[in-house]
């Protein structure tokens, strides 16, 4: 189901956020006020909980992308332009995904973390098509059909994050939704961007959802 790159994708974007995400705890046991050994154990957790997160996205972006007989590429988000002038790329492209969650990580000291690591490309599967419809007929992907792909990887976490409370996982449901609320927001390549430009309706209501969610998860987890 995922290619060596897309395998490669999620395990850095875990490593690098599972760091992130404890950071506040490695300043705490550089300074000695948490053991280190503690650190090692809530690293660990961040970086196992962070990896099922992504995994659950993108294992639900595939089952979807194979209902509407295409196939997609988890891969690192990367932002390639910084204004609107022709001019104004990178020489590289900046790999957004792995920088800004270190970023904001130090910068608030651990306390805030940008938690959308990955993006997905989208093409048509031709010898599936041929398969289902003959082989004369053409299909192509609309912006509606790559909407509901990113909405139902998000659908999975949302559900993931009430099952996790269920069971008493309360750091792996609160990691769902923070995943959520971060990719539904409408930016570059995020998925929000893919399903507002899909259906409005739908952003509507995923965007609700999801902050239903972390609101609760505020409160009650």
């Amino acid at each position: 189901m995922f290619n060596q790159k897309e395998m490669v994708s999620i395990v850095l974007s875990s490593v690098f956020l599972g760091f992130a995400l404890s950071f506040w705890y490695f300043l705490s046991a550089a300074s000695g006020v948490v053991d280190e050994r503690s650190y090692i154990v809530i690293f660990l957790i961040m970086l196992v909980s962070v990896f099922f997160v992504l995994f659950v996205n993108s294992c639900a972006k595939k089952i979807a992308a194979y209902y509407f007989n295409s196939d997609i590429n988890i891969r690192l988000w990367e932002i390639k332009r910084w204004g609107y002038k022709p001019v104004h790329y990178f020489g590289n492209p900046l790999s957004a995904g792995i920088v800004l969650p270190l970023m904001t990580s130090f910068i608030s000291v651990g306390y805030f973390v940008w938690f959308a690591p990955l993006v997905f490309d989208i093409k048509e599967n031709k010898s599936r098509v041929a398969k289902k419809h003959g082989a004369n007929n053409f299909y192509f992907m609309n912006e509606s059909h790559v909407g509901l792909i990113a909405a139902f990887g998000l659908l999975a976490n949302l559900f993931f994050a009430y099952l996790g409370y269920l069971v008493g996982f309360y750091e792996f449901s609160r990691l769902n939704l923070y995943f959520a609320i971060f990719n539904i927001l409408p930016f570059s390549d995020l998925d929000g961007t893919k399903i507002i430009f899909g259906n409005r309706v739908l952003w509507i209501i995923m965007f609700v959802l999801s902050l239903i969610g972390v609101l609760l998860a505020l409160v009650a987890i």
